[in-house]
């Protein structure tokens, strides 16, 4: 196996942080207890339900960690989804991360032919195709999100390695290829280019087996909050991201901008997110605990699933996000994605 062995205490740590995001999981999920959970979790990470192992480096987190668990909370309702780098395990061995997230993927679509057809869609257009391009993504290509108590799945791919103009017409070219190109997205990825460098791309399954595609570019806070062009799902996400901004976020800190499109190329989903490492923001766990139940109570949204997570030491908010999903009323929700505070050295 590739990668370093770990102490110990950084494996008690990592089990630790796996058991209460379980625990969080199945207080929402009618289905699976918290140890069936944390099986699929090891399973799907590569890693042994016992004893050490050589890991690998993951650039989901800053830390290194190769998971996250999303609280999704709208109004009276809290979703929870796992967003994981299944060929984590595999280390730099790029060609073996890719095969670990291409195995993981199909097993979740299940018996569904549109999202297997999606999948390869989606790494034969973005994953890396030669030697040279192994090089690039030298700690990982794609990430898949898991959602807990319902068929969701997302299937995600790392575009920073690539250059900007390259990454654009790749986009272009997978939009067109599914039917998705109109003019709606085209004007889109006109607008998204003007923020920022692309990020990452992938596809989302909701609970009923519809697909949208997501496109996501890396901007700066500051850039997001100057912008004038919200409509009027994007005027209720670009307010409570301001309400975030003036607690304590940099002009300059790290966020990424989001568009989700259907079928037919409409615009379906709308999504703001806020890097919160050090770096970004000033504000620590004591804050969030302080800040977040309020801010959410105050935009209608149920706020006591994540004010219970906060309280765990061995978690932290590694991404704050507001998005909002256009075709459903009372559509807006708050997105918090919490990693381990401890994974690696």
């Amino acid at each position: 196996m590739i990668g370093v062995l770990r102490a110990p205490s950084e494996r008690l740590d990592r089990a630790r942080a796996l058991r209460r995001f379980c625990a969080i999981a199945a207080e929402h999920c009618v289905r699976d207890d918290a140890s069936i959970v944390e099986q699929r979790l090891r399973r799907w990470l590569g890693l042994a339900s016992h004893g050490a192992v050589d890991v690998g480096r993951s650039t989901l987190n800053n830390t290194g960690a190769p998971l996250q668990c999303c609280l999704s909370l709208g109004r009276g309702r809290c979703r929870v989804r796992f967003i994981i780098d299944p060929g984590y395990a595999a280390g730099s061995v790029i060609a073996a991360r890719l095969a670990k997230a291409r195995v993981c993927l199909h097993e979740l679509a299940e018996a569904d032919h549109e999202t297997h057809v999606a999948i390869e869609r989606l790494l034969a257009c973005f994953g890396p195709a030669s030697a040279r391009e192994n090089a690039m993504f030298s700690s990982g290509v794609a990430w898949v999100g898991v959602s807990v108590g319902d068929a969701a799945l997302a299937a995600y791919v790392d575009l920073s390695p690539r250059d900007a103009g390259d990454a654009w017409g790749r986009l272009a070219e997978w939009l067109e290829a599914g039917g998705a190109a109109s003019s709606v997205s085209a004007a889109e990825l006109a607008r998204l280019r003007t923020l920022g460098p692309p990020s990452s791309v992938g596809f989302e399954r909701d609970s009923g087996g519809r697909l949208r595609r997501k496109v996501y570019v890396c901007t700066t806070l500051e850039r997001v909050l100057d912008s004038k062009d919200h409509g009027s799902d994007g005027r209720a996400i670009a307010s409570m991201i301001a309400q975030l901004a003036h607690r304590g976020h940099r002009a300059s800190a790290t966020t990424f901008v989001s568009v989700g499109f259907d079928g037919d190329g409409s615009r379906v989903d709308s999504k703001v997110d806020l890097c919160c490492c050090a770096d970004c923001t000033a504000l620590d766990a004591a804050d969030w605990r302080r800040i977040l139940p309020g801010l959410l109570t105050d935009a209608g949204l149920l706020a006591s699933p994540l004010a219970e997570a906060l309280s765990m030491p061995e978690i932290v908010v590694a991404v704050v996000g507001v998005g909002a999903t256009h075709e459903v009323a009372s559509n807006l929700r708050f997105n918090a994605y919490l990693a381990p505070q401890r994974w690696r050295e």
